[in-house]
């Protein structure tokens, strides 16, 4: 008996430190610290310099491999793995109805196709991301105007900061997440952006038990582009002044 617990002890060890040494092999970074790479280079630049500056955009027209890509991308950075490799095995796929593919008011979906053409039998599912995160383990921006809300503030503002123009995110993915089941919104509704209004913040306004909610747009438009511009120019400028 002894023999075999200590048969069954040694098997138990080699297991748990195969699995932690294969979990750390799995999940591990780049061969050089990037970070402390650009800590220890020289702030200086020597001879002739020059600023390259890209943003990440997406094509007019739907790509698949673009989306595909960039999601493999985020799945590889920010989920460990092994539980990665059940995030990227959802099959799940988008289905529409090729009758009212641009509707703006609710209706029933009297048949569905995926985004070759494609029919399906499977019944639509809504978005759910407000269930993603049952332990509230991190604070989203819906969340944050409810807890407003129960705080009794007077006003909550929104003021985002990683756009500088209104975008498909900002008008309407981020919308439907941050005003769901809010009085007066409606994911149906007609968004008033029109191109003439371009050059000023979207803005909304919601009251909900006497706290006023004010998403007060990117900083577009002649008021703030000045101060844009100015940061990003002087961001470079920083480095080559030295």
């Amino acid at each position: 008996m002894k023999k075999f617990l200590t048969i069954t002890g040694i098997v138990v060890v080699v297991l748990i430190s195969s699995g932690y040494g294969l979990f750390k092999y799995k999940n591990r970074g780049p061969d050089i610290d990037l970070y402390a790479y650009w800590q220890e280079q020289d702030p200086v630049p020597e001879g002739k310099t020059a600023v390259f500056i890209i943003g990440l955009s997406t094509q007019e027209d739907f790509d698949p491999i673009w989306w595909y890509n960039i999601y493999q991308h985020i799945a590889h950075n920010i989920i460990p793995w092994p539980a990665r490799n059940f995030a990227l095995a959802d099959a799940g796929v988008a289905l529409m109805d090729p009758d009212h593919d641009y509707s703006t008011v609710e209706f029933e979906p009297t048949r569905l196709v995926d985004r070759f053409g494609n029919f399906r039998n499977m019944d639509g599912v809504p978005f759910a991301d407000h269930y993603w995160d049952p332990d509230q383990e991190s604070l989203s921006t819906h969340r944050a105007y409810l807890e407003g809300v129960e705080a009794r503030y007077d006003y909550v503002l929104n003021l985002p900061i990683e756009f500088y123009s209104e975008n498909t995110d900002t008008l309407f993915y981020h919308a439907m997440v941050n005003y769901e089941n809010f009085p007066g919104y409606d994911v149906y509704d007609v968004i008033d952006y029109p191109k003439s209004k371009w050059d000023e913040p979207h803005t909304k306004q919601f009251t909900i038990e006497g706290t006023e909610i004010h998403y007060l747009g990117v900083p577009a438009g002649p008021r703030y582009r000045p101060y844009v511009a100015q940061a990003m120019y002087e961001a470079p400028d920083s480095v080559l002044a030295n």
